[in-house]
């Protein structure tokens, strides 16, 4: 994210409200989304619940009166007349019966003995032949079937869907026979139009037997669900023709027949996909109509708050900084009066530290000027006496020692020693007060080869094993190398002096890398010191052991200090009395 923390206001507050609003509207149309879709589909089932089941109601009227109407010609004397004596001078009267019901329904009659043997047909219709055809065929097979009583499944006849109502013929001595009427289905395409229009748009209406498999849509003989709907309750869905359809299934009263009625899946919710696109687009209107208005107000601030900003950036350059031109008495207008004040402020301080740090910087280095004066006197005034005095007491040792009680002879090696560690004193002295104007030239320094050149100095000056040492591998460092000489020959003859009354003395030498810098470690068996004094060890003429144990003017450490710490490290020591002493320093880590 840190693309957005550089933007500017300007840009931010626009394109984070048109966000926020963009997510909100299209949170709410996606909630009002699901909820019409919902409600389409609950009114689509509503719908189909209803007109379904009027539908099935009426088309099962029509054979329920067609049930009705055959009964009464059931019953007429000249047809069970027949059926019960089968007299060939009864047929007539019998054959005109079947055939006045034929013409008056354009359906086929069939008078039918109780065993199933059929007596008489009507041939007044078309289907007639069609209907002796299937007869010959069961005749030829020697199979008879009795009818069963009401309305049959529809069967397929071709493009065309026919079904059958069978009444049985009754009277006081028993079932006679049957009468058995066939009806085609012989709606235009046009009226299963206009009836799938009056029960809405996109509907389709089905009616079918579900153990025959024949199903019309009114008009002729069609496909049926591709799924069982038998059993089926409430709305389902199914596919046809690759499109989804809402479905709901009825059974047909007094028949074996199924009413199923479709609707397409996108008709019904197209009501909600069109409240989908007319949200989405008032939500992008919306968030784009609230992000030029967060725009036009970010500019009112941010244009002012940029001069603001631009003016500040200039003061921390130290540039000249003109006052911030800004005519409103808002929040934004009074932090520009007051940053106006602040930068007036800002000019005159600057100006009176400009004037002070001439001062000081004069001041500075007069006592720079006066500091090399006493460093020249130092180095020369006070350095001869001492040379005088130190050659003087030699002469005397060497001219005259017959001539020397043996206390004088004390007092002139006192003498000696005092004005050599005075020197030395001296020597330190300057050399603490030059590493603060001394420049910092940087370069590699190979440290396994230089520490060992040290050690091997520092042991033929002190008269020491170099055995007693054990270095180990050092990474290089990148500093000023006559200053860490000297860091690491005061390290090196500390450690020498301090473990010179050890039986076995031993010192080790080490490094490791921490992160961004090199730790280098020098170890030793020694004296040690107390922990409680360790904050005095690197002071200037600080000591935690008496001149008379160890030699020393107290000035080491704290050369070692100042150098490390004009590289940038650190220096820090740990100790044990009489077990040993650690001391550490750090360099910037060397590439």
């Amino acid at each position: 994210m840190l693309w957005w923390r550089r933007l500017s206001i300007a840009a931010k507050l626009p394109l984070g409200i048109g966000t926020l609003l963009l997510l909100a509207l299209g949170t709410m149309a996606g909630a009002a989304y699901v909820e019409v879709r919902q409600g389409a589909v609950d009114l689509a089932s509503e719908r189909l619940e209803r007109v379904s089941m009027q539908f099935a109601m009426g088309v099962g009227r029509e054979p329920q009166q067609r049930v009705a109407t055959l009964s009464a010609v059931s019953d007429r004397e000249a047809v069970r007349r027949y059926l019960t004596t089968e007299s060939p001078s009864l047929r007539e009267a019998a054959l005109d019966t079947l055939r006045a019901r034929a013409s008056r329904t354009d359906s086929h009659v069939e008078l039918r003995h109780r065993d199933g043997r059929r007596l008489l047909t009507s041939d007044s219709v078309s289907v007639l032949a069609t209907a002796d055809a299937r007869e010959e065929s069961h005749a030829l097979d020697g199979g008879v079937s009795v009818p069963r009583e009401g309305v049959g499944p529809f069967e397929r006849e071709g493009d065309r869907l026919s079904y059958t109502i069978a009444v049985a013929v009754r009277d006081s001595g028993g079932l006679h026979g049957y009468l058995v009427e066939r009806f085609p289905i012989s709606n235009s395409p046009e009226e299963a139009q206009a009836l799938a229009e009056m029960i809405g748009s996109g509907a389709r209406l089905l009616v079918g037997s579900v153990d025959s498999g024949a199903w019309t849509d009114l008009a002729g003989a069609v496909d049926g669900p591709p799924n069982d709907v038998r059993g089926r309750d409430g709305i389902f869905q199914y596919e046809r023709a690759g499109k989804r359809v809402f479905a709901r299934a009825h059974l047909v009263p007094a028949t074996p027949w199924m009413m199923v009625m479709e609707f397409a899946r996108d008709s019904v919710l197209a009501p909600a996909d069109r409240f989908l696109r007319q949200a989405a687009l008032f939500s992008i209107l919306l968030a784009t109509l609230g992000a030029g208005v967060a725009w036009w107000l970010s500019r009112r601030m941010s244009v002012p708050l940029q001069q603001v900003t631009d003016a500040a950036e200039a003061m921390a350059q130290g540039r000249e900084v003109e006052p911030v031109a800004v005519a409103r008495e808002d929040e934004v207008g009074r932090l520009a009066q007051s940053f106006n004040a602040m930068a007036s402020q800002v000019a005159e301080s600057r100006t009176a530290l400009e004037q002070r740090v001439i001062e000081r910087t004069a001041a500075l280095e007069a006592a720079n000027r006066e500091l090399e004066s006493f460093s020249y006197s130092v180095s020369h005034d006070l350095r001869a006496p001492l040379r005088a005095v130190d050659g003087f007491a030699a002469v005397l040792v060497e001219d005259h020692t017959e001539e020397l009680s043996v206390d004088a002879q004390r007092c002139v090696g006192l003498i000696r020693n005092s004005a050599q560690q005075m020197g030395q004193l001296i020597d330190d002295l300057l050399t603490f007060s030059r590493l603060g104007r001394q420049p910092l030239t940087l370069s590699p320094v190979e440290m396994d080869g230089f520490v060992h050149g040290v050690v091997a100095e520092a042991c033929d000056r002190y008269g020491r094993d170099i055995s007693d040492f054990v270095i180990e591998p050092l990474p290089p460092a990148l500093a000023n190398r006559s200053m860490l000489k000297q860091v690491v020959a005061n390290y090196v003859e500390n450690a020498l002096k301090f473990t010179a009354g050890r039986e076995r003395p031993a010192i080790r030498i080490s490094a490791r890398v921490e992160q961004d810098e090199t730790v280098y470690t020098f170890q030793d068996n020694g004296v040690g010191f107390d922990m409680r004094y360790v904050d005095k060890l690197f002071g200037v003429f600080q000591r935690l052991h008496a001149v008379e144990e160890f030699q020393g003017t107290g000035v080491g450490l704290a050369i070692v200090k100042r150098v490390i710490e004009r590289h940038g490290g650190r220096v820090w020591a740990e100790a044990v009395p009489d077990v040993g002493a650690t001391f550490h320093f750090t360099l910037p880590a060397a590439d």
